[in-house]
Formats: C-alpha cells, sequence, structure tokens
C-alpha cells in the first residue's frame, strides 16, 4: 500500500516539476514562494517514490512495464507542454469574454458602430504615468477599444518621462490630458471620476472621425416647454442636450413670437411638452415650415396644450383627449411600451430586429403621462406609420379621474390597448419633388420621457436620438448608446491578481491532470 501511495506521490511530483517553468512564466520569471513551495513539492514527491520503491524503477527498465512507463512519461510532458503553448498564445493574443448579465464589461453597440466606421487608424495618446490614480481604468476601457478594431492604436505617455510631448500638446495638469488625431483633425478628453468613461471616448471618437457640419436642433420658446437647461429634473432636458452635443448636433432656442420665420439654419425644430395655446400666427409658421420641406419632432403629453392638434391633423396624426393608464405597474400612468409591437420595417427599429433576434427588455420605453397617439388615414404623399404601443394592460382614459380614486376600464368610452403613442409621418420619394419636399415627422405622446428624471431608463435615449438620427437621414447613428450600468466592485492589488491568475492557470489544469493519471494507475494496479 505505502509503495502504491509513493508511486502517486512520484506522478503528483514529476507533473509539479515539468510545470515548474510555467509558474516562472506567470510570476514574471520571479522566484517567488509560490514557485519555490511547488519546486520543493516535485523534489520531496519524487524522493517519496524512489524511497518506498527502491528498486523497482532499476527492476523495470528492462521489463515490459517500461514502454508504458516511456509512453506515461510522454503524455504527462506533451500536456504540460500544451498548457505552456496555450497560456503563452492567449498571452499574445489574448481575449476577451464579457459574461455579466448586464454585459458591463463590453462596449456598447453605438461605440462598436463608430469604431467599424473609421476607414483610417485613430491615434490616442493619454497623458498618464503608472502612478496616476486613473491610468489602471482608463487602460481597461481603452484596451476594449483596441480589442474591437485595429484603427484604433493608444499609448500612455509619461508627462514626467516626456516632457516636450507635453509642451508640444499644451497639456495641463487640470485640463484634458487624452488627445485623439484622425486625418489631421484633433480632439481631447477630460477624464473624470464619477462620469461614463466610454460616452466621454465615444463622444470625442465621434467628433474627430466625423467631418461634416454641426446639425442644429431648434427647440420652441414662450409657451412653457421643457428647457434644455435648468436644475428641475421634470421640467429640464439638460441630458438630452448633452447627449446632442456628444453626437455632434447644436441645440439652439428660438421664439415663433418675436420671430415667425424659423431660422434656415435649424435642420430640426422640437416642441418640447408645452403647456400653454400657440397662437394662430406661430402655427401657420410651422405648417409653413413642414410643407416646405421640414424636419421636425412634436412631443405632446397629457397635460400640455392641445392647440397644435389641428395642425399634426393635416399630416395624418391624430393626438388624443385622454390619458393612458396600467393599474398593474406600481405607477398607473408610467406607462411602459411594448417592443413586441414595434414596426420592426421602419428604419427607426429596422437595424435591431434584422438579425432575427432581439433582447426585448433593452427597447422598453416608459412614457410618462401619456396620451394616445394614433394614425389617421394618411393623406396624399404621405406615409404615417404607428412607432410605438403600449401592452395590452394599458388603455387610454378619455373621463376625467377623480384624485384617489382607481381609474377603470370603459369599454363604451376608453380606448383599449395596445395603444399608439408615437407616430412617425415621412413624405413618400415619389412626391417629394412635387409637394412637401421631403419632410418628416415624429409626434411623440409624453413631454415627460425626455426630461432628466425619465432620461436614464434604457431606451428612452436611444429612442429620442435614433428618431432624430431618422429625421436628419443619419442612420449610421440608429444604434444602442451607453447604458448606466450597475456593477459590483472587487478590488484586488497586483499580487492577489497574480495569484488568482496562477491558481487558474496552473494549479487548478494540474490537479486536474494528476488526478486523472492517479485514476488510470490504480486502475491498473486493480
Amino acid at each position: 500500500m505505502i509503495a502504491k501511495i509513493g508511486r502517486i506521490c512520484g506522478v503528483c511530483g514529476l507533473v509539479a516539476l515539468l510545470s515548474f517553468p510555467l509558474t516562472l512564466f506567470l510570476w514574471d520569471w520571479r522566484m517567488t514562494w509560490v514557485a519555490i513551495a511547488k519546486l520543493a513539492f516535485g523534489v520531496l514527491g519524487l524522493g517519496f517514490w524512489f524511497f518506498t520503491n527502491r528498486g523497482t524503477p532499476m527492476a523495470r527498465l528492462g521489463g515490459r512495464s517500461a514502454f508504458y512507463s516511456g509512453f506515461q512519461l510522454l503524455f504527462i510532458s506533451l500536456a504540460v507542454a500544451g498548457l505552456v503553448v496555450v497560456n503563452y498564445y492567449f498571452y499574445l493574443h489574448p481575449h476577451r469574454v464579457d459574461l455579466t448579465a448586464e454585459g458591463v464589461y463590453s462596449l456598447s453597440q453605438q461605440t462598436q458602430d463608430v469604431l467599424a466606421s473609421l476607414k483610417d487608424v485613430v491615434e490616442l495618446r493619454a497623458f498618464y504615468g503608472p502612478d496616476d490614480p486613473e491610468f489602471s481604468r482608463l487602460d481597461d476601457f481603452l484596451q476594449r477599444y483596441r480589442y474591437t478594431s485595429d484603427k484604433f492604436v493608444y499609448e500612455f505617455v509619461d508627462p514626467h518621462q516626456r516632457p516636450d510631448l507635453v509642451e508640444r500638446y499644451h497639456i495641463s495638469l487640470r485640463g484634458p490630458r487624452i488627445v485623439l488625431e484622425y486625418e489631421g483633425r484633433e480632439s481631447r478628453v477630460k477624464f473624470e471620476a464619477g462620469k461614463p468613461a466610454e460616452e466621454a471616448l465615444t463622444s470625442a471618437l465621434m467628433e474627430v472621425s466625423s467631418s461634416q457640419v454641426k446639425n442644429e436642433v431648434c427647440f420652441t420658446t414662450g409657451h412653457g416647454e421643457n428647457s434644455t437647461y435648468g436644475d428641475d429634473p421634470r421640467a429640464s432636458m439638460t441630458l438630452w442636450n448633452e447627449a446632442l452635443k456628444t453626437e455632434g448636433y447644436k441645440s439652439k432656442s428660438i421664439s415663433l413670437l418675436e420671430n415667425p420665420e424659423i431660422p434656415a439654419s435649424c435642420r430640426v425644430v422640437v416642441v418640447a411638452g408645452p403647456e400653454k395655446d400657440f397662437v394662430p400666427q406661430e402655427i401657420e409658421s410651422l405648417r409653413k415650415y413642414f410643407d416646405d420641406g421640414g424636419l421636425g419632432m412634436v412631443l405632446l403629453g397629457a397635460g400640455d396644450t392641445s392647440s397644435l392638434n389641428k395642425m399634426v391633423n393635416v399630416y395624418g396624426v391624430q393626438v388624443g383627449r385622454d390619458v393612458l393608464v396600467d393599474p398593474r405597474l406600481k405607477s398607473p400612468f408610467m406607462i411602459v411600451s411594448d417592443p413586441q409591437q414595434y414596426p420592426q420595417s421602419h428604419p427607426v427599429f429596422k437595424k435591431f430586429f434584422r438579425s432575427g433576434v432581439v433582447v426585448l427588455n433593452q427597447l422598453q420605453a416608459v412614457f410618462p403621462l401619456a396620451r394616445s397617439v394614433r394614425r389617421r388615414m394618411a393623406p396624399e404623399g404621405l406615409d404615417v406609420t404607428e412607432l410605438v404601443r403600449s401592452t395590452d394592460n394599458a388603455w387610454a382614459e378619455t373621463s376625467p379621474i377623480p384624485q384617489g380614486q382607481t381609474p377603470s376600464f370603459d369599454k363604451d368610452r376608453d380606448i383599449k390597448g395596445p395603444v399608439s403613442m408615437a407616430v412617425a409621418v415621412s413624405a413618400l420619394s415619389s412626391a417629394a419633388a412635387k409637394d412637401r419636399k421631403g419632410m418628416k415627422m415624429v409626434v411623440f405622446g409624453s413631454s415627460q420621457f425626455a426630461v432628466d428624471a425619465n432620461f436614464r431608463y434604457p431606451f428612452n435615449p436611444n429612442l429620442l436620438m435614433n428618431s432624430l438620427a431618422w429625421l436628419t437621414h443619419e442612420d449610421s447613428k440608429i444604434t444602442i448608446r451607453p447604458k448606466f450600468r450597475a456593477a459590483s466592485w472587487l478590488m484586488l492589488d497586483e499580487e492577489q491578481m497574480k495569484f488568482i491568475t496562477f491558481f487558474s492557470s496552473d494549479i487548478l489544469p494540474l490537479l486536474i491532470l494528476t488526478l486523472g493519471i492517479a485514476i488510470w494507475q490504480m486502475r491498473r494496479w486493480t
């Protein structure tokens, strides 16, 4: 029995000695305590084998089992050599797999699209040294970009080692310390803790790689509309305004009362949540703008003015005098869209359903205080499509709801779900040259889904920005953007990371190999 245990220890010791170079490689060729312990274990294992099986090795050299022993030794050597080769290959050609449920360590679809559209190499210089606290986090993000596209290259520049480059690029400690260069153009990023790193980097990448003139998005004012600036999260759209700047748009406020003519620089006109009525002169200005081929977005929620209802009726859109409710939800007036009801052939959604596989919960938008916005009979020369619908559980309540009472569905008066909450209108190509000259319009039945308090719902910003991209004929910008992700952090120092790598790449595979060989030997002995 002791002899058999000695043989198993000999096998384990031999495997430990043969894998000793792998351990040195994983620890940067340093003789650490791990390597010493493994070397000692290998020597002791082989020593115990010789002690308990004295005379057996020499007797078996000329015996029948010499062939099998040699085969075992060759098998072990090849297995260990294979582990070394595989580890070295992935060291030279690393591959990342994100197994987190939310894709915490994956680039967004928007970033991947931007990287795929690069025609030349983007060079990034990050003026951070190894001692800077932002170094490791920034390096992790930049590696993701490099793995996604071979046209993205980056380097870290230690400001203390390269003062010549610091002076050349005018780098300061408090200013932007990341410089991107592409086809003679330059963009800079200030990497700040607590802010989404991917959003900032992708924004700069889009800016430096785009040679187009920025589109101007004009927001109407003077009627209590949601503002593009301010501190009230339920009345301001600062997050949407920042997203516009990120993707190359410029925002501007216009007053049709002061100047009825919409400026020629306005690429898109947005009417977002007006509380007061538009006067006939303003409505006529908007009518003329759309009839001349204008592009616009109208957000009219429950409680907003109905003075624009007749205007959008002309273009095949019916805005209801109602409010959508869903008593099954925690907040019955926070209506959730049904992605299964999206028109899969429309450009706003076509890309997401192209492959036939889509994660529906990533495409759910939240419409607070929504009203029905439905398709009427399409006027000649126009295509009218219902974009977003509610779930079957919601309905459009047409009667006033007394405070404190739970609404109930009335089949004779209310509109049963799914109820349309957004409509897209566009001039048909055959009629564009004759009438309306390519006008486009999107009407949403909620103005609250664009304010800061609700802009953080995952698909709300995507729906707004993708609709805007469709209006401006920039279908390449229709994508899923970086989300506000919640991640669990485990802080490890370098030695702990080394040990995890050593255990998973060295100890664990060798334990499995040793166990298999030991079981094989025991079966032979029996």
